[in-house]
C-alpha cells in the first residue's frame, strides 16, 4: 500500500512540475526607459535596466540587490540593478529560479537589457512509462 501511495505521489509530481526558463535575452538599444529614468547605485553610477516580460511579475523576485522595481502591466516590469553584476537570479513565489549569465563584457551603465522568462511544464514521460504498479 505504502509504495502504490509513493508512486501516486510521484507520478502527481512529474506531471504538475514546472520550471522556470529564460526563452530571450537581449540588449535594447533602442530602449532609453533607463537613461530617461535615471536610477543610481551605491556607487552612485546609473544602473543598468532589465526589463522582464513574465506572465505575473508581482510573482518575480531577483537573488541580486534591485534598486527599483518598476511594474508596466502585470506582464511587463523593468528591474534596476548594478551594472557590475555577472550573473542575474530570478526566483519565483513557488520557489523556482533561473540564473542567467551577464555577456562576457558585463552590463553597460544606463543600458536596458530585454530578458522573457516563462514557466514551462516539466513531462518526465521516461518517468511516467517507466512506473511499474503491481496489482
Amino acid at each position: 500500500m505504502k509504495r502504490l501511495i509513493l508512486i501516486i505521489m510521484l507520478l502527481f509530481v512529474s506531471l504538475y512540475a514546472s520550471e522556470l526558463e529564460v526563452t530571450e535575452f537581449k540588449k535594447l538599444a533602442n530602449d532609453y526607459h533607463a537613461v530617461i529614468n535615471p536610477i543610481f547605485d551605491f556607487d552612485k553610477q546609473y544602473c543598468t535596466a532589465i526589463k522582464i516580460e513574465f506572465p505575473n511579475c508581482q510573482l518575480l523576485a531577483l537573488d541580486q540587490k534591485i534598486f527599483k522595481k518598476e511594474i508596466i502591466n502585470k506582464n511587463e516590469c523593468y528591474l534596476y540593478i548594478s551594472h557590475k553584476e555577472h550573473e542575474l537570479t530570478f526566483k519565483t513565489t513557488q520557489n523556482r529560479s533561473v540564473t542567467v549569465k551577464v555577456p562576457r563584457n558585463g552590463l553597460i551603465m544606463g543600458m536596458v537589457y530585454y530578458i522573457k522568462l516563462e514557466m514551462k511544464d516539466i513531462q518526465n514521460e521516461s518517468t511516467i512509462n517507466n512506473l511499474n504498479i503491481n496489482k
